[in-house]
């Protein structure tokens, strides 16, 4: 039995437990017993029927301990078998993953941060063991949207990503299978891509490939208009078995998603009126922030004429009174004079 199974029924025990002291019936003491024995109040006679909820709450509290370390030691081991395997391919593609020191930082006991740069056609790369994000060279790549994720999370990434729902459509196609989804912005990276062998990676008996995203918009959607824009590649990869085989498997795995690096920013050259088109679309989904950036400068316009009117107000106000009575008429013809000019132009 495996320990999460064993979690589970010590939970339900626990649940089970409280239910039945919870439906207990509270014993009434209002009507005293005269021939009820009396209690010695300095004996103490332990039962173990009456700790069943205590015994429970510390029996789980020792299997999530227990489970949590174990987990710890499989991530570790997981992370031992495939640590040199990735820095061998890094160092294939990276000029800095050739100072090991630079490659992998311990983020906590049982994941790692990866981080390398130096390699044509992207600017960084970063992750962790089972994925990566990739910045792309930003003036070689063209912006779009493109997207494969296994199908049950396709509703969570329509609701979650603000780059996916705004800017793709899923698209139906017979070169995936049916479990696996395709996010689509423009159809010419798209049939470029799956006319590489990205099928075949995906594919989960051939591959391991499980996510793929390729975006030049934030995840998130921005508050304010001018928001940082970076051209990314993201992939997010299964953990093959930890024999021969399934290292090897994850090595050319890897090798290809930095070859999709290469395909992105060389063979995908969108067309003067797909890159027209798409620059559209980015106008039209970000409407509601023009606007507001729009209201929030005429606010500080409006409270800048105040600040300066009331900071002249003020200061005619120290006048003697023969200079302030100047002062004062002037101010008034600038206002008249400015007052004349609205109504012509609203002629």
């Amino acid at each position: 039995m495996s320990y999460s199974k064993s979690l589970l029924i010590v939970f339900s025990l626990f649940l089970q437990s409280l239910a039945e002291e919870l439906e207990a019936p509270i014993q009434s003491d209002s009507i005293p017993n005269p021939e009820a024995p009396k209690l010695n109040p300095n004996a103490f006679v332990f039962n173990a029927s009456n700790y069943k909820l205590e015994g429970l709450v510390i029996l789980t509290i020792i299997f999530y301990t227990i489970n949590y370390f174990i987990g710890s030691a499989e991530n570790k081991t997981i992370i031992k078998k495939l640590e040199e395997p990735i820095k061998a391919v890094l160092k294939r593609h990276f000029y800095s993953a050739n100072d090991e020191r630079r490659i992998f930082e311990v983020d906590s006991p049982s994941d790692v941060l990866i981080y390398a740069s130096g390699r044509r056609n992207c600017v960084s790369l970063q992750g962790h063991v089972q994925s990566f994000e990739i910045i792309l060279d930003q003036d070689k790549a063209d912006g779009f949207v493109f997207a494969v994720a296994p199908k049950n999370k396709s509703k969570f990434l329509l609701q979650d990503r603000h780059d996916i729902s705004s800017f793709t459509t899923i698209l139906n196609s017979d070169k995936v299978d049916s479990k696996t989804v395709v996010f689509s912005e423009t159809s010419e990276a798209t049939n470029l891509l799956l006319s590489t062998e990205l099928p075949h990676y995906l594919d989960k008996k051939t591959g391991l490939l499980s996510e793929l995203y390729i975006s030049d918009q934030p995840d998130k959607k921005p508050d304010e208009l001018n928001f940082a824009t970076s051209k990314r590649l993201t992939a997010v990869l299964r953990i093959p078995k930890l024999n021969e085989t399934g290292i090897s498997q994850l090595v050319e795995n890897i090798e290809f998603v930095f070859h999709l690096i290469d395909v992105v920013c060389e063979s995908i050259k969108l067309k003067p009126d797909t890159l027209k088109k798409l620059e559209k679309s980015r106008v039209s989904a970000y409407k509601d922030l023009k606007r507001k950036e729009e209201f929030k400068k005429q606010e500080e316009a409006l409270k800048a004429a105040a600040l300066k009117k009331k900071i002249e107000r003020e200061s005619i106000e120290r006048l003697p009174a023969d200079q302030r009575r100047k002062a004062e008429e002037k101010l008034k013809a600038k206002a008249e004079k400015k007052k004349n000019q609205k109504r012509v132009v609203m002629k």
